[in-house]
């Protein structure tokens, strides 16, 4: 298993079990094996990450304060 230095920082535990919390619940119970490998590998080469990175550099995803 992983170490959790090697984990995506948006791997997280929730209550309903470990998932990337840039998805939903019920995306990420369909989409868990494609995903899972990026999530435990710091994140490299995964598309959802990459997605949610480019909004913040266009300013889509405001900080809340």
């Amino acid at each position: 298993m992983s170490s959790s230095g090697n984990r995506c920082i948006f791997y997280q535990r929730t209550y309903d079990g470990e998932r990337c919390i840039l998805m939903p619940p019920e995306d990420w119970r369909v989409s868990r094996s494609k995903f899972i490998n990026f999530c435990l590998n710091s994140g490299r080469g995964c598309p959802v990450l990459s997605r949610y990175y480019s909004m913040v550099s266009r300013g889509s995803v405001k900080e809340e304060k």
